[in-house]
C-alpha cells in the first residue's frame, strides 16, 4: 500500500489517494476518493521549542498541548525537518474508561534516507471486480 502525494501535499498533510499491488500484478487505485486528511496543527496550543533526544536522534521540536474530545491531554512534539510527518514524539493520556486510566507514549527510533518506491509502474484505474477476477483466474504454474 502506498499513500500517494502531488507537489507540496505532504506539509498540507492531503494525499490524493492510496494505491496497493500485490504479487507481480500491475498497482492499482485503492478506489479511496482522498486518503484522510490529518488535521492542520492548532498554533494556539504551542507551548514552546525544547531540544528534544529520543532513540533517533536529538531534535529541536516544537512541543504542542492538546486535549481530545474526552478531555485525555496529549503533548507533542514536531520537527519540520522531519519528513514527511515531523513527529518527533507524543505522549498521551487514556481516560475513556474511568476503571484504566493510563498514559502512553510514541516516538521517533530512526530517520534516513535511500528508501526506494516498491510502487514504480503506473497505478491503473479502481477496478471494483479486480478482487473477484483475480479470485476466479487459474493460479499461475509453478515450474521447476
Amino acid at each position: 500500500m502506498a499513500v500517494l502525494y502531488g507537489p507540496d501535499q505532504e506539509r498540507t498533510g492531503q494525499s490524493r489517494g492510496k494505491a496497493f499491488q500485490d504479487d507481480d500484478n500491475d498497482p492499482r487505485d485503492s478506489g479511496t476518493t482522498r486518503a484522510p486528511r490529518y488535521p492542520r496543527i492548532d498554533p494556539s496550543k504551542f507551548v514552546g521549542t525544547e531540544t528534544m533526544t529520543v532513540r533517533a536522534g536529538t531534535f529541536v521540536a516544537k512541543h504542542y498541548r492538546d486535549l481530545t474530545v474526552y478531555g485525555e491531554q496529549i503533548d507533542f512534539w514536531v520537527d519540520d525537518a522531519v519528513f514527511p510527518f515531523g513527529i518527533i514524539k507524543v505522549e498521551a493520556e487514556l481516560k475513556q474508561d474511568q476503571i484504566d486510566v493510563r498514559r502512553f507514549t510514541f516516538e521517533l527510533v530512526s530517520t534516513g534516507d535511500g528508501a526506494t518506491a516498491q510502487i514504480t509502474k503506473p497505478v491503473k484505474p479502481y477496478d471494483p471486480e479486480y478482487g473477484t477476477k483475480k479470485a476466479n483466474s487459474p493460479a499461475p504454474s509453478r515450474a521447476k
